[in-house]
C-alpha cells in the first residue's frame, strides 16, 4: 500500500507566459485508510473499495516544471524524448 503520490506518466504539455506545465497522470493509491486523503477530496476521481482496502483514483493535475523535475525526472526524460521523436518524423 502507498502513503506517496506516484507519477504514472505525463499525457500532456503546454507554454504559458512563457512557463512549462506539464498534465500528470497519477498512480492509483491503495489505502486501508481513506481518511488520509480527505484533504485531496477535490483532486480525487474516483473512489472503488474492495474489502477493506480502498483503490483512489486521482484526476489528471497540470504541473510546472519546476514542480516534477526532481520529482520524476525520469518519466519527463521519457516523455520529452518521445514528444522529439515524433516531432522529427512529421
Amino acid at each position: 500500500m502507498s502513503n506517496t503520490f506516484e507519477v504514472n506518466k505525463i499525457i500532456d504539455d503546454t507554454v504559458t507566459n512563457g512557463k512549462s506545465y506539464y498534465l500528470i497522470q497519477w498512480k492509483d493509491t491503495i489505502t486501508t485508510n481513506i481518511e488520509t486523503y480527505k484533504c485531496y477530496k477535490n483532486d480525487i476521481k474516483k473512489i472503488t473499495k474492495l474489502r477493506k482496502k480502498f483503490i483512489i483514483e486521482w484526476k489528471n493535475t497540470w504541473m510546472k516544471f519546476e514542480n516534477i523535475k526532481d520529482t520524476c525526472d525520469e518519466i519527463l526524460g521519457a516523455y520529452l524524448l518521445l514528444k522529439l521523436h515524433h516531432f522529427g518524423t512529421k
